[in-house]
């Protein structure tokens, strides 16, 4: 929009969306940069950023997961809580998640010390905040159901696999046995498909 000195206002152009939707937004593409093989830092910096809306949110309303009342939603207590990670590697998860999240936002402490990321924290940050938008959502993007199957794949001893993703599980499980590179494509063949 020009205004009446000739300048252009760069400030005119703007979209609408509330805090889910910008959570969504950043998930979403967060688990594009995944399946395309993306920079592992830019996937952690917009899956850490959804994660905190996402839990922010769910605090804030109240809500709990159907087989619990809980409501701490921080990825540390959600961790924690986990049946499906054992006590010892909780910690160590908690601490990389903690201390990616921290360095790649800040260079206040420590400017000039280099970090060994352990970047398939990523994996587990970004399968908590899938759990937080479905809990507050109930919308389940395309993006993110092949996230969970991928996950579910992956780590088969960090989850129960829901019975809805049953058929797709086998199909990809019997394309892809135990190659990872292979289980990665199939899934990314099937975020391309739809």
């Amino acid at each position: 929009m020009e205004n009446t000195n000739g300048s252009v206002d760069a400030l005119t152009d703007t979209i609408s969306l509330d805090k889910v939707g910008a959570a969504k937004r950043q998930l979403k593409t967060a688990l594009r940069l995944f399946f395309n093989d993306g920079d592992e830092v830019s996937q952690h910096t917009l899956v850490s950023a959804a994660h905190r809306i996402l839990q922010d949110l769910c605090t804030a309303k109240g809500l709990s997961f159907p087989d619990s009342d809980e409501r701490d939603f921080s990825i540390d207590h959600s961790i924690r809580q986990s049946l499906m990670v054992s006590k010892g590697y909780a910690e160590n998860i908690e601490a990389a998640i903690t201390e990616a999240r921290n360095y790649f936002k800040h260079a206040n402490r420590d400017p000039d010390r280099p970090l060994g990321f352990a970047f398939q924290t990523t994996h587990l940050l970004a399968f908590d905040a899938v759990r937080l938008l479905a809990l507050l959502d109930g919308e389940f993007p395309k993006e993110l159901r092949v996230f969970v199957l991928w996950f579910q794949l992956r780590y088969p001893e960090y989850i129960q696999h829901q019975p809805d993703l049953a058929a797709d599980l086998a199909k990809a499980r019997a394309r892809a046995a135990n190659d990872q590179l292979a289980l990665k494509l199939q899934c990314k063949a099937i975020l391309e498909s739809e």
